[in-house]
């Protein structure tokens, strides 16, 4: 065969140069009718969906492809034989380089070139170039082992430098992924707003995959199903919620065994749940999915839907789950700056409702008595003119009324801050504050246990620690002071090397917990909450147990790690039995 080798040098040297898909199948043709001396042809590589043809006879070898394409497959179905997995174009193609005369339904007395392009070392075409021959003499057409050796090395030059072209789109597209990818990371961690955060999850996640649509579950870990909106065909402008168990269903799936899956025919899946496509009335062909994990737990799954142009790949894949743990922590984030507004909003509530009750008190005590010893020096100071035997008892009336102003005054300030916690702890404290509720209808009764040291020092908690459990029993006792009416109410301190355990119980009314939780926002009172979310703060758990007539226990934990350790300081020994005071 007359082949151009010269022209086949030239363009193995210029090859390399392409940088275009297109540009280099036009090219690759080009070459194979200049250096075969063919005036029409055809190129196609398996992976890329565009071929190019040339020539007036273009048309011939489609009509010759068709036909070696259904020729081969009734040859598969008459042995029995199942079709190989690979692109059926490749059905067909010889292992080398091969010369065949058309058949004579397509045109009598004319030969096609095939070459499968191959990479080297590889048996396994990328692709193929049909070549329409020019007529001449019978052994125009036969390839000896030079015209095989130069055609070989032409369809490696082909097959390589499209590898090569492909991994450099390949990774162009990678850094193009991850560039945007690095853009949406930024703009999902700075919102908190967390059903906008979704949506925008959502949105960029359908746009960075190509895919028709996403879904976004997330899953309820109390009843195990994932939870998301889907729009509810009698109201366009107002999605419904649905509920999946994990046991369903391809999300279900991946929720269950923690790792992503590429679905490209769902009809194929007998995973594939169909309640969703029937109550919304899409279609569902294609799925990808990545569950979202955060501190090694599964808390909801993404799911791309319809791969726009073909079929989910690995590197869709790799971009869904960098976005799905980047998005569990964006969600992670967004719950826990919603739980802190809310948590700040309560705490202001409250703080705004000691104010008024500290406006409340000062009116209702100290202000009014001030008012009235204002008034008593006026009638003294006449009683000095006109009198003066009456001015003595009258002082000393006074002196107690201005003692008992001070004693209500320095209780208010105990309550609001006590010194003595600073000072020496929180011990000592709390056997002053029981001290000042004996006053009280009940009778009050402090037990500490495993505080003491043999040397005379005892365990202390941090100051936040200690600090935030003497608000808690406050806050504790003004509850029992207003609802509980009880005839006892105990506070217990037990150190362990395990644990330390703050409880505070009374023998009072009791009260439903659960109920009286539910409507905490309607009865605009955070006495519960404020003692749960405080505890929260320096990692101590609490816990409320309450009956109707049984009276409430509430008990509070803090593990060792959590203590400040051995402080110098003294104790009363009547705080290490039970007493009335």
């Amino acid at each position: 065969m007359d082949l151009d080798r010269a022209y086949l040098l030239d363009f193995l040297g210029e090859i390399a140069t392409l940088q275009a898909d297109t540009a280099f199948l036009e090219k690759s043709l080009s070459a194979g009718l200049q250096i075969t001396r063919a005036q029409s042809g055809m190129i196609a590589l398996f992976d890329f969906e565009e071929g190019q043809e040339a020539g007036q006879e273009a048309q011939l070898l489609r009509r010759y492809l068709v036909l070696q394409l259904a020729q081969t497959r009734n040859t598969y179905t008459k042995l029995g034989l199942p079709l190989p997995n690979i692109n059926p174009l490749g059905l067909w193609l010889p292992r080398t380089n091969t010369i065949y005369e058309l058949p004579s339904q397509i045109h009598s007395d004319r030969h096609v070139l095939t070459i499968p392009l191959c990479a080297y070392n590889s048996t396994s075409p990328l692709g193929f170039l049909l070549l329409m021959l020019e007529n001449g003499p019978k052994q125009t057409f036969v390839l000896k082992e030079p015209d095989q050796t130069a055609l070989n090395a032409f369809s490696r030059a082909v097959a390589n430098n499209w590898l090569n072209l492909r991994s450099a789109v390949a990774v162009k597209r990678r850094v193009d992924d991850l560039l945007e990818l690095t853009d949406i990371v930024a703009s999902l961690t700075s919102n908190h707003d967390l059903p906008e955060l979704l949506q925008q999850i959502m949105h960029t996640t359908a746009e960075l995959l190509q895919a028709e649509n996403c879904t976004l579950m997330l899953l309820d870990q109390n009843t195990n199903e994932l939870i998301f909106q889907v729009p509810d065909l009698l109201n366009s402008n107002q999605p419904k919620e649905f509920r999946q168990p994990i046991e369903r269903g391809i999300c279900g799936y991946v929720a269950r065994v923690g790792k992503p899956l590429i679905v490209n025919d769902v009809a194929q899946d007998e995973r594939f749940n169909q309640q969703v496509d029937q109550a919304t009335g899409f279609r569902t062909r294609t799925v990808i999915c990545a569950p979202m994990r955060a501190k090694d737990k599964t808390i909801g799954v993404i799911e791309g839907i319809n791969k726009l142009d073909g079929e989910f790949t690995s590197n869709d894949l790799s971009l869904l789950l960098t976005l799905a743990a980047q998005a569990a922590i964006a969600i992670e984030n967004a719950e826990l700056y919603a739980s802190v507004t809310s948590e700040r909003d309560k705490l202001i509530a409250k703080e705004e409702e000691v104010r008024r009750e500290l406006g409340r008190d000062l009116h209702d005590g100290p202000a009014q008595v001030i008012s009235g010893i204002a008034m008593r020096i006026g009638i003294i100071k006449r009683l000095l003119a006109n009198e003066p035997k009456k001015v003595l008892p009258e002082l000393d009336e006074l002196e107690k009324v201005v003692l008992n102003t001070a004693k209500d005054i320095r209780t208010m300030m105990f309550g609001l801050r006590p010194l003595m916690l600073e000072t020496k702890g929180l011990i000592p404290t709390l056997e002053a504050y029981v001290e000042k509720l004996q006053s009280e209808r009940w009778q009050t009764h402090l037990e500490v246990e495993g505080f003491m040291q043999p040397d005379g020092s005892y365990y202390r908690l941090s100051h936040n620690a200690e600090n935030t459990f003497f608000i808690i029993i406050q806050e504790a006792i003004n509850n029992i002071r207003k609802h509980a009416q009880p005839k006892n109410v105990w506070l217990k301190l037990t150190y362990s090397p395990k644990e330390i355990l703050v409880t505070v119980q009374d023998d009072g009314k009791g009260f439903e917990v659960e109920a009286v939780m539910a409507q905490y926002d309607e009865r605009g009172s955070f006495g519960l909450l404020n003692m749960r979310e405080r505890a929260r703060l320096v990692n101590a758990s609490y816990a409320i147990t309450s009956k109707p007539g049984q009276g409430t226990n509430i008990t509070l934990s803090l593990r060792p790690d959590e203590r400040s350790w051995l402080m110098t300081g003294s104790l009363s020994s009547s705080l290490f039995t039970s007493k009335p005071f």
